[in-house]
This record gives structure tokens, C-alpha cells and sequence, in this order.
């Protein structure tokens, strides 16, 4: 049977304990900072029938309006439906800057699943746990730009230790429209496109 949560507090911490040397939060308060977010207060609660958590902050109404003041964060595609978020359209410019050479990359044009998480989040450190976020935009954005007939970006974000796409290109390939044989092929054709 489907639980109907009814949560209750079970800890909580102000800005000024976390300040004070609090470890309880400290990254997520940390985070917060890095993307201009100020937390007042956070609170951990749980559910008093099944027992699941959560974790809830609280901000001021004045950084709340700011933030929902910059919210068109989905741009649409000019040819059909197909939409990019904020944070997509984010990737998909420092992609074309690093097809271009534009930008330093450990793989000249290239640019590591790691570079890519750390454009968005640049307070986090990245673990292999986050590589499927990076895979969940770059595959979003190629779709986007082979739906309007520009070469996949997803092709320049490679792996650290053989400077090519993981296997996740390749399954992406099989379902798109894409007219590449190979990741080699698509990444020339962005080098050609974007310079």
C-alpha cells in the first residue's frame, strides 16, 4: 500500500551553527553558496509511518522571488517540442566553445565527463555516481541538435583514460537519427560544424 507521508523534524541546523563548525550539512550549506543561494536553516525529517527522509531548507522570500524571477529555464526548439534546460543549454554552449578550442580541456576539443559536472556544479566533486546526470544532458542536447540537423556534441565528452565517449554513446546511436558510423565520425563533424 502507497504511503501518504506525514513527516516530522528530526534535526535541524541554522546557518550559524554550520558556521560555527557544524559537519552536519556543511556540503549542502557549501553547495547552496557556490550557486548564490543562501540557506536559513535546514531541517532533516522523517516519516512517522514508513520511515522515509527528507531534507528541507528554509531561504528568505527576497531570494525566493529573486530565484523564481530567473526561472525561464526552459528554451524552446525553434523545429518541434523538444525543449533544453537551463543547465542543458549551459552544457551545450561550453560544448561548442570546447569543440571550437575554446577552452582548455584535458583532451584537445574534448571535453571529460568530470569537466562537464564540474561547469554545473562546480562545488561538488564528481564521482562515478554522477556520470549518468552528465549522460541524461548530453544526450538531451545532441538529440535536440540532431533533431535540427547539427552534428551530436555528445560524441566530445569523453572518458578520462581513453579520451573517447563511454558505451553510453554508442547505445545513444542506436536510437537517434544521427547518420555517423562511429563517435570518430560524429566528433569530426562537430570539430567541421562548430569551427
Amino acid at each position: 500500500m502507497l504511503c501518504t507521508h506525514k513527516y516530522k523534524t528530526v534535526n535541524t541546523i541554522s546557518r550559524r551553527a554550520h558556521k560555527e563548525g557544524s559537519k552536519k550539512y556543511k556540503s549542502g550549506f557549501e553547495e547552496a553558496d557556490a550557486i548564490g543561494i543562501r540557506i536559513l536553516v535546514a531541517r532533516q525529517q522523517q516519516c512517522i509511518k514508513c520511515q522515509k527522509k527528507r531534507t528541507t531548507i528554509e531561504i528568505s522570500k527576497t531570494q525566493f522571488e529573486s530565484i523564481i524571477e530567473k526561472l525561464p529555464s526552459k528554451i524552446p526548439n525553434e523545429s518541434n517540442d523538444e525543449v533544453l534546460t537551463k543547465a542543458e543549454n549551459k552544457v551545450r554552449t561550453y560544448l561548442i566553445k570546447v569543440s571550437k578550442g575554446l577552452v582548455k580541456t584535458r583532451h584537445k576539443n574534448k571535453a571529460m565527463y568530470k569537466e562537464v559536472w564540474n561547469l554545473i556544479y562546480p562545488a561538488r566533486q564528481f564521482g562515478r555516481g554522477n556520470t549518468n546526470e552528465v549522460v541524461e544532458w548530453i544526450v538531451n542536447i545532441s538529440n535536440f541538435d540532431t533533431d535540427n540537423g547539427n552534428p551530436p556534441l555528445n560524441s566530445l565528452v569523453v572518458r578520462g583514460d581513453t579520451g573517447m565517449p563511454g558505451g553510453s554513446w554508442d547505445e545513444w546511436k542506436e536510437y537517434s537519427n544521427a547518420p555517423f558510423k562511429n563517435a570518430e565520425e560524429a566528433q569530426l563533424a562537430c570539430w567541421d560544424y562548430w569551427k
